[in-house]
């Protein structure tokens, strides 16, 4: 293994990085992930929920069987909404509950 300037060890080359720059560089990265999501969870969520509400209609018209199943379907597909909306809130909760059983 080779040292680098402060008294490091790396592999490969690759310099070691201070835990808080690590922490840094994961939440950007999950930021940005989540901002890329964001658009194209929004579009599948109204195609969705318009196809189920289209679905809904003719279930009204042709029986109540479909209906049940139309109703589980759009229940689903606002359950991954909210879930995908109020994850940044489950991690925050999370972290909140960890540092505080921690005792910091």
């Amino acid at each position: 293994m080779s040292t680098n300037k402060q008294g490091g060890s790396s592999t490969a080359g690759i310099p070691p990085v201070e835990p808080g720059e690590f922490g840094r560089r994961i939440n950007t990265a999950l930021s940005r992930g989540y901002s890329a999501a964001t658009p194209v969870v929004e579009t599948l969520a109204k195609i969705s929920l318009g196809l189920g509400g289209l679905t809904a209609l003719g279930a009204w018209v042709f029986g109540i069987s479909l209906l049940r199943r139309v109703a589980a379907s759009l229940l689903g597909v606002a359950i991954g909404i909210a879930m995908f909306y109020g994850a940044p809130y489950i991690v925050a909760i999370v972290k909140g509950l960890s540092k505080w059983i921690a005792g910091n």
